[in-house]
């Protein structure tokens, strides 16, 4: 018996604009952009399917593992949880090559190779994930402050070894917490909000049951602001009917070198349809759509 699915279908078709260069001279971009309304069955059409069974070493199935569906460019798109048999299914996958990440607590992550999706393709995963090594587990807090005051939603990342373990977001007054680590290992945490220099330090993961008898400010972290982000790029989402889209998604891209896109921030329109990104000087595109999360029975 597989486990219900909650996937996202597309309101509207995902709408790219054309490229807008901000520099000395031009400051601000404004940039509209109407979308056509998704037409398309996300269910059957263009789209294929990944199921296995988690297992551990002494072949017993692993109920709540987490496995996660990414693209072969390490960008996740879908992931579910192993249902009481330990058998998970990934469906409406559109053609395309991706890989398999399964992981659970106190279970080393297991990856599969790259896969080939095809349209109404089903292909077969099992994993087997072994036990990890007893380790001390540890946390890394703290918060993040801007010319002195807290920052709500900073992107934090937590390094170990150079390969990233770990993302989030501050929350209310600027807070963050990362746990699952080693206690005692040095992580290097690296901090960005846009409108601020970004920040990289040496953080050493502590034991849980130290972090209430240390009450040393060390962990507070002060950005100072970025001058440079004084350009916006901003518009109007409409549908067809040139009516304003409330919480439409917003991906906001810089253009790099040989036309490459980077996203460095994402937002929702309010209801008049409006979004605002302030930015460097750069080369910029948005990408918008808008979708509902469907749960399949």
């Amino acid at each position: 018996m597989c486990p219900d699915l909650k996937i996202n279908q597309d309101n509207y078709d995902l709408t790219q604009s054309k490229n807008e260069t901000l520099d000395e001279k031009t400051w601000d971009a404004e940039i509209d952009l109407c979308l056509n309304k998704f037409t398309g069955n996300p269910f059957i059409i263009g789209s294929g399917k990944v199921l296995g069974v988690v297992k551990d070493k002494n072949n017993k199935r692993i109920e709540n593992a987490t496995v996660i569906l990414m693209t072969n460019q390490a960008e996740v798109v879908f992931q579910n949880k192993s249902d009481a048999s330990g058998e998970y299914l990934i469906d409406n996958i559109p053609k395309g090559n991706y890989f398999l990440i399964a992981k659970q607590n106190g279970k080393k992550e297991q990856k599969t190779g790259v896969f080939f999706i095809a349209p109404l393709l089903t292909i077969k995963r099992d994993f087997l994930l072994e036990d990890n090594a007893p380790v001390l587990i540890g946390v890394i807090v703290g918060s993040v402050l801007g010319a002195g005051i807290a920052l709500v939603g900073a992107a934090v990342a937590i390094y170990y070894l150079g390969t990233l373990v770990a993302t989030g977001v501050t929350g209310a007054g600027g807070a963050f917490a990362f746990g699952g680590l080693v206690a005692g290992a040095a992580y290097l945490v690296s901090i960005f909000k846009p409108g601020f220099v970004p920040q990289q330090f040496q953080q050493t993961a502590k034991n849980p049951e130290d972090i209430d008898n240390d009450n040393s400010e060390d962990d507070e972290h002060d950005l100072d602001i970025d001058y440079s982000f004084a350009c916006t790029v901003s518009g109007i989402i409409t549908d067809n009917n040139s009516l304003p889209i409330n919480r439409a998604d917003v991906i906001l891209y810089k253009v790099e070198l040989n036309n490459n896109l980077y996203p460095i921030a994402f937002m929702k329109t309010n209801k008049e349809g409006l979004y605002l990104f302030k930015v460097p000087l750069g080369k910029y595109i948005i990408k918008s759509t808008q979708n509902t999360t469907l749960k399949i029975d």
